[in-house]
């Protein structure tokens, strides 16, 4: 009798535990969390990614999964906000759909990426290069899209961009203006990191070019983004030891940059802070054409509308209101309590990566969570795509990092 054979196509698909497949499927989770869309409105391409590529590395022991007691106790504040959610609906008769499901989701990739990040072999250093390099892609095609308006029209429909697109302004990979910049921003951050705590000096050129096409996502950015682009080329500049030939580059693009504020950004800022609802000149008509409100400051005035009832402005009525800004819309579904639950979940993510890299903290993690709450002024952004899993993934590469170069532990063992 014969004895069987094992062929090599016989053994089961198993990814080793040293696979140079790790960062390739970090950097397609990354993309699809930043950008993926959703097909017919409802199947969410990043989910999928994400418990797919989950799947794929059932093999290996799930006795690492990243979960500190910070970190449960936050999983637990969000099942409290998503328990808070449905009970204001049920008691007043509303239900927001839209609320549940980013609570859901929220939740829902928070435990599956404590799982899954751990299980792939990515360094915190190259981890946050392949964040930046996703970005970099955003801002190639928000540069591409503003040379090329056939090229915009036609992301606006795969991307789901709702809007009329505009010539002063474009998108990039997401549906939103402010959601382009606040991923630029974020990539400004992770990359002047590289240059000046990882000394790659090569990263301050990325920062050039997120900030070329930040400019044309919206004034937010313009504010926002030149103020911490200012910052960024003058602690460059005045750096010790820093090659002539940098420092000349930098300078010219700082005389670039000048000459387009005063000619480009700042007659838009200067309508922008008119507290009137019409165009005024021929100049402030052709700035509102080109996508931009004549008197915001005016137009945002009207928005901050609070709950009238003080059940509803301290538990919220579940009502969706269409308005910008974030903190309103959280006040009148989930009230002050809700909005408190909330502030504090985040607040506990900075209190781990403090406990875990104080320098990295203060550099890193702290400057991109400003961002968060900065940008839930202008729009939603609390437990939103994009903003909520992408903090997670940095706060999870800058913990685990830290656990394996003090404590000197494999990715296998457990983190308590």
């Amino acid at each position: 009798m014969l004895a069987a054979v094992n062929r090599p196509h016989d053994k089961p698909f198993v990814i080793s535990e040293h696979s140079s497949v790790d960062k390739y499927a970090f950097a397609i989770l990354i993309f699809m969390l930043l950008f993926g869309i959703k097909l017919f409105g409802v199947i969410d391409i990043a989910q999928l990614t994400l418990v797919a590529i989950l799947a794929l590395y059932y093999q290996r022991s799930l006795g690492h999964i990243f979960m500190t007691e910070i970190y449960t106790f936050s999983l637990l504040v969000l099942m409290l906000v998503l328990t808070h959610t449905i009970l204001t609906s049920i008691l007043f008769h509303t239900f927001d759909y839209y609320a549940v499901m980013r609570l859901m989701r929220a939740l829902a990739t928070s435990f599956l990426l404590a799982i899954l990040i751990p299980l792939l072999k990515v360094r915190k250093t190259q981890g946050l290069a392949i964040i930046v390099f996703c970005i970099f892609i955003h801002a190639i095609c928000i540069i591409t899209q503003m040379a090329n308006p056939e090229l915009k029209e036609l992301m606006a429909i795969l991307v789901g961009h709702d809007k009329q697109t505009v010539f002063l302004r474009a998108f990039g990979l997401v549906s939103a203006y402010d959601t382009a910049g606040a991923l630029l921003l974020i990539g400004m951050v992770i990359s002047s990191y590289f240059v000046f705590k990882l000394r790659r000096t090569y990263y301050i050129y990325i920062i050039v070019v997120f900030y070329i096409a930040g400019l044309a996502t919206g004034r937010v950015f313009m504010v926002v983004g030149t103020l911490y682009f200012v910052l960024v080329l003058f602690k460059f500049l005045f750096k010790k030891n820093r090659k002539y030939l940098a420092k000349l580059i930098i300078l010219l693009i700082g005389g670039v940059f000048v000459f387009y504020f005063m000619k480009y950004i700042q007659p838009i800022l200067s309508v922008s802070l008119y507290l009137v609802d019409k165009e005024a000149v021929s100049n402030d008509i052709q700035i509102s054409r080109g996508g931009y409100y004549i008197g915001t400051l005016s137009i945002l005035q009207s928005y901050l509308m609070l709950p009238q009832e003080g059940m509803q402005l301290l538990f919220g009525s579940g009502e969706l209101i269409k308005v910008d800004i974030g903190y309103i819309k959280i006040l009148h579904s989930v009230g002050l309590i809700g909005m408190l639950l909330m502030t504090f979940y985040y607040i506990l993510f900075a209190i781990l990566s403090y406990t875990k890299n104080r320098e990295d903290t203060k550099l890193l993690f702290m400057p991109i969570l400003f961002i968060f709450f900065l940008y839930n002024f202008k729009m939603l952004t609390f437990f939103t795509r994009s903003y909520h899993e992408t903090i997670i993934v940095i706060l999870i590469l800058l913990c685990l990092n830290r656990e394996r170069e003090n404590v000197k532990i494999g990715v296998g063992s457990k983190f308590k």
